[in-house]
């Protein structure tokens, strides 16, 4: 299954390019969360922050270098140094990690129900050498650093995001082409011409779908700038039926969403 990447904070020396992973949480158990509410992540929802993912989830081979291992046993390469010819803008000369207590301040802030939704989560403590952006996969968000602190609102913002395509890949899956159907139509966006999956990375319809969830049930601080990444685009809030549609995929009822829509 491919990764999905956000929007690049890295700047690199030449196009990244895609890594497939097959991932298969390491949790089997069951969420239950109530709808609106804020009462902590979901039991199937698990953050590993960059220190735990330094100690536990991270190795050096016999030439030194350093690998993320996932539980599934997939490796990235990681780069330690900002000196790298990777790292084409070495920032403030250090990386910055995603801050696990903002992670877990924006999963609670988000108004969707996830007890159907697994993921393991893993803020990096440095970024990967052929994946340098954020990215998700099935049951999978992996946060990069960025080369200067990480604005609170940005780190809302993209693991909200990010979370959008878990949910996509666990409710909705490619496969899945009657909902897909519905979905352009509720959207606005059955010209296959504009929504190209191998087009521009906004008018990709997975990107299209993680930023609606993002703007219809991340919270004020993700949604910092009402504004989405595609601006030719209505904005979700104002497409009528679209969060009922979001909602239907989990069997929830509209009303039973504290917000839906963010501040102007």
């Amino acid at each position: 299954m491919a990764i999905v990447k956000s929007g690049p904070r890295v700047a690199t020396a030449a196009a990244a390019r895609i890594l497939f992973v097959t991932f298969v949480a390491a949790s089997t158990t069951s969420g239950a969360r109530a709808q609106g509410t804020s009462v902590g992540p979901p039991s199937g929802i698990n953050i590993h922050g960059p220190d735990e993912t330094l100690r536990n989830h991270s190795e050096r081979d016999a030439a030194g270098v350093l690998w993320l291992v996932l539980p599934n046993g997939d490796r990235f390469e990681l780069i330690e140094s900002i000196g790298d010819p990777a790292i084409a803008n070495p920032g403030d000369g250090a990386f910055h990690s995603f801050e696990e207590p903002q992670v877990r301040a924006a999963l609670a802030e988000v108004s969707y129900p996830l007890r159907s939704v697994r993921a393991e989560i893993f803020l990096l403590p440095f970024p990967r050498r052929h994946g340098l952006e954020s990215a998700a996969a099935p049951g999978l968000i992996l946060l990069s650093p960025g080369v200067r602190p990480l604005a609170v609102e940005q780190q809302h913002a993209e693991f909200v995001h990010e979370l959008g395509h878990v949910v996509q890949y666990a409710l909705m899956p490619d496969a899945d082409q009657d909902r897909w159907s519905q979905y352009r139509r509720v959207r606005g966006i059955e010209d296959q011409a504009i929504p190209a999956a191998s087009g521009a990375h906004v008018n990709r319809p997975h990107e299209i779908f993680a930023e609606d969830f993002r703007a219809l049930f991340g919270g004020p601080t993700a949604n910092y700038s009402g504004t989405i990444e595609n601006p030719g685009l209505v904005h979700p809030g104002a497409v009528p039926g679209l969060a009922a549609f979001f909602l239907n995929l989990t069997g929830a009822r509209l009303d039973g969403v504290a917000r839906l829509m963010p501040a102007p």
